[in-house]
């Protein structure tokens, strides 16, 4: 499933110009990545399903190598993940990669893929550092962060203010 994804991100890495891609901070994970770090989890507290986030999906890499993993560790497991993503470049991409992900999964994969910014979309839960009730949880989260700087005037450095202070230099 990883290598699907793997080469149609480099078709559609192919066809993007890199300078606009280091504009908006877009390294895309390579497939030897990303199956490193989806063999950074332990998985022997799995039950019969799961749930991941993948915050940032761009094209879907990191959560089909987490997806790949389970299925070949954990015959019979069901998935439910959830992408964020605001790219409208990409967009169109993950939507196919996560199709195709439901496709081979044979039914043990649900997704639900929000065209948003992750940040903005929990800034409540930002307010203070307690755990709430409404906050939803998922057993794991698979990112890679932006390679963009953000500024402090940045709408998500702001919803993050009460835990975020200083910028990286």
């Amino acid at each position: 499933m990883l290598d699907y994804i793997a080469g149609r991100t480099n078709e559609f890495l192919a066809g993007f110009p890199k300078a606009v891609r280091k504009k908006k901070g877009q390294f895309f994970t390579s497939a030897e990545t990303a199956r490193f770090m989806s063999g950074m989890f332990d998985l022997s507290g799995c039950g019969d399903s799961v749930s991941l986030l993948d915050p940032g999906a761009g094209s879907g890499m990191l959560s089909a190598a987490l997806i790949e993993r389970l299925f070949s560790e954990k015959p019979g497991i069901r998935i439910s993940l959830t992408c964020y993503e605001t790219d409208p470049d990409i967009l169109p991409l993950l939507k196919d990669n996560l199709e195709y992900l439901k496709r081979e999964s044979e039914g043990r994969l649900e997704y639900e893929l929000k065209a948003e910014d992750y940040i903005l979309s929990q800034s409540g839960d930002f307010s203070s550092l307690a755990d709430t009730d409404t906050s939803r949880k998922f057993d794991f989260i698979i990112a890679n962060p932006p390679y963009l700087k953000i500024g402090k005037d940045d709408p998500r450095s702001l919803a993050m203010s009460d835990v975020v202070h200083g910028a990286p230099k």
